[in-house]
């Protein structure tokens, strides 16, 4: 009696891995593909305040200088 068990839990738990192995090769992919987006996430959320600061600075310089420039031009300096 204690044989059948052994060998039904045995031959069971083989089978259920086998079914599962999709399943779980599956989930292994969803959960890389959470995993690299939420990197993303974060690199965007990390890098994307100093990239637009520099471009604000960038744009704001580009515009005094233009400013600069022109009210010279107007003065005759």
């Amino acid at each position: 009696m204690f044989r059948r068990g052994v060998i039904g839990g045995l031959l069971g738990g083989a089978l259920s891995g086998i079914l599962a192995y999709d399943v779980l090769y599956l989930m292994r992919v969803i959960l890389a593909i959470t995993i690299l987006s939420g990197l993303l996430v974060w690199n965007v959320f990390t890098w994307l305040p100093k990239i637009v600061y520099r471009v604000l600075l960038f744009a704001g310089m580009f515009m005094w200088a233009t400013i600069k420039g022109f009210v010279l031009a107007l003065r005759g300096v």
